[in-house]
Protein backbone atom coordinates (compact mmCIF):
# COMPACT_ATOMS: atom_id res chain seq x y z
CA UNK A 1 0.00 0.00 0.00
CA UNK A 2 1.39 3.42 -0.89
CA UNK A 3 2.16 6.23 1.53
CA UNK A 4 -1.02 8.24 1.11
CA UNK A 5 -3.21 5.16 1.04
CA UNK A 6 -1.77 4.33 4.46
CA UNK A 7 -2.39 7.87 5.66
CA UNK A 8 -5.98 7.99 4.43
CA UNK A 9 -6.99 4.41 5.15
CA UNK A 10 -6.63 3.18 1.58
CA UNK A 11 -8.92 5.89 0.21
CA UNK A 12 -6.63 7.55 -2.32
CA UNK A 13 -6.79 5.30 -5.30
CA UNK A 14 -8.27 8.18 -7.28
CA UNK A 15 -5.18 10.40 -7.43
CA UNK A 16 -4.80 12.16 -10.74
CA UNK A 17 -2.71 14.78 -12.47
CA UNK A 18 -3.72 18.43 -12.59
CA UNK A 19 -2.25 20.95 -14.97
CA UNK A 20 -1.04 24.22 -13.50
CA UNK A 21 -4.02 25.98 -15.08
CA UNK A 22 -6.48 23.44 -13.65
CA UNK A 23 -4.93 23.73 -10.17
CA UNK A 24 -5.18 27.52 -10.35
CA UNK A 25 -8.81 27.55 -11.49
CA UNK A 26 -10.01 24.84 -9.07
CA UNK A 27 -8.17 25.87 -5.92
CA UNK A 28 -6.38 29.21 -6.12
CA UNK A 29 -8.97 31.38 -7.88
CA UNK A 30 -11.83 29.90 -5.85
CA UNK A 31 -9.98 30.16 -2.51
CA UNK A 32 -10.74 26.48 -1.88
CA UNK A 33 -8.96 25.16 1.22
CA UNK A 34 -6.20 22.72 0.29
CA UNK A 35 -2.64 21.75 1.11
CA UNK A 36 0.03 21.95 -1.57
CA UNK A 37 3.07 19.79 -0.78
CA UNK A 38 6.33 20.14 -2.69
CA UNK A 39 8.11 16.79 -2.39
CA UNK A 40 11.40 18.05 -3.85
CA UNK A 41 14.57 18.53 -1.80
CA UNK A 42 14.98 21.61 0.41
CA UNK A 43 17.61 22.94 -2.04
CA UNK A 44 15.19 22.64 -4.97
CA UNK A 45 12.43 24.25 -2.91
CA UNK A 46 14.74 27.16 -2.02
CA UNK A 47 15.47 27.74 -5.72
CA UNK A 48 11.79 28.40 -6.30
CA UNK A 49 8.38 27.01 -5.43
CA UNK A 50 4.67 27.66 -5.76
CA UNK A 51 3.47 30.31 -3.31
CA UNK A 52 1.84 28.68 -0.29
CA UNK A 53 3.45 25.27 -0.84
CA UNK A 54 4.88 23.35 2.10
CA UNK A 55 8.17 21.52 1.55
CA UNK A 56 8.06 17.86 2.61
CA UNK A 57 10.79 15.98 0.75
CA UNK A 58 9.70 12.54 -0.42
CA UNK A 59 12.12 10.73 1.88
CA UNK A 60 10.72 12.63 4.92
CA UNK A 61 7.03 11.99 4.25
CA UNK A 62 6.74 8.82 6.36
CA UNK A 63 7.97 10.73 9.43
CA UNK A 64 5.77 13.76 8.71
CA UNK A 65 2.39 12.12 8.06
CA UNK A 66 0.88 13.68 11.19
CA UNK A 67 1.39 17.12 9.61
CA UNK A 68 -0.92 16.29 6.70
CA UNK A 69 -4.58 17.12 7.36
CA UNK A 70 -7.40 14.73 6.54
CA UNK A 71 -10.05 17.43 6.13
CA UNK A 72 -9.00 19.08 2.86
CA UNK A 73 -7.60 18.13 -0.53
CA UNK A 74 -3.86 17.49 -0.66
CA UNK A 75 -1.88 18.17 -3.82
CA UNK A 76 1.67 16.91 -4.33
CA UNK A 77 4.17 18.25 -6.82
CA UNK A 78 7.80 17.92 -7.80
CA UNK A 79 9.92 18.83 -10.82
CA UNK A 80 8.80 16.11 -13.23
CA UNK A 81 5.97 14.21 -11.53
CA UNK A 82 8.12 11.20 -10.65
CA UNK A 83 8.54 11.85 -6.92
CA UNK A 84 4.99 13.08 -6.41
CA UNK A 85 3.76 9.95 -8.20
CA UNK A 86 5.86 7.77 -5.90
CA UNK A 87 4.33 9.45 -2.85
CA UNK A 88 0.80 8.99 -4.13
Amino acid sequence: MNLFAQLFGGAVGNGHNLSAAEYKSRYVQTNTAHLLIDVRSPAEFAEGHITGAKNMPLQELPQRLAQIPHDKPVMLYCRSGNRSGMAL
